[in-house]
This record gives structure tokens, sequence and C-alpha cells, in this order.
């Protein structure tokens, strides 16, 4: 049997948040396995709040999952437009690791399957 250690998941302090402000905190306390978490329960609502904090705090390893997503959507609205639109006013700064994938994904002559994706997800 091993013990827990006391940065383990039973020592985090919630302090009885939720929704944004919850992934923000979590964001800030550096503990990414719990957005992950919420990211990959695949509800779409949250999955936009997730993004839109991760673009914001410009976490790489975060910002890969939204990547992935943009390149290969498994997510509907209001993912894409709240991904798109975060994008587009926060112009986050993406390594060229991340920026590769989509550049190649924009380049490839299938369409994307999102509109958002496609359109830029903010009105012209």
């Amino acid at each position: 049997m091993s013990a827990r250690s006391d940065s383990g998941p039973s020592k985090r302090d919630f302090r009885g948040l939720s929704g944004r402000e919850l992934i923000e905190h979590a964001l800030g306390s550096g503990w990414t396995d719990v957005v992950e978490a919420f990211w990959r329960y695949g509800d779409p609502q949250i999955a936009a709040q997730v993004a839109e904090c991760v673009l914001r705090d410009g976490n790489p390893v975060l910002a890969q999952l939204i990547v992935e997503e943009i390149v290969a959507p498994t997510m509907d609205e209001p993912l894409p437009t709240t991904i798109m639109g975060t994008l587009a006013e926060d112009r986050p700064g993406l390594s060229e690791q991340l920026t590769n994938p989509l550049g190649t994904r924009l380049l490839d002559e299938q369409p994307l399957v999102q509109a958002a994706y496609e359109s830029g997800g903010v009105d012209q």
C-alpha cells in the first residue's frame, strides 16, 4: 500500500469554486490534470470554458488538446465558436509545434468539419 503525497488530489483546496472560476484556480495552482479531466469529460459547454481559460493562460500542454480538437473535431457548439473567438480576441502566442499542425490542416483541401473553424468563428 502506497502513501499519498501531500500534493495529491486529497490535499487540493477547490475553495467551493465551480465553472470558469474553478478552471482558472486549477490552472493557477498548476493542476493541469484537473483541467484536462474537465476537457476530456467531453461536454462542449465545459470544454468551451476550459478552452477559453487555457488559451488565455497559454499552457502549452493543455493548448495541444485544443489544437487537436481544431484539427480533428469531436465536440459541437459552443466549443468551436469559443475557441475561434478567444483566438481572435486574445491572440495567444502558440508555439510553432502547436501551429504547424493547424497550418497543415488548413492547407488540406478537405473542408473543416466545424463551420466556425472554416470561417474563423467571428463575424466579419
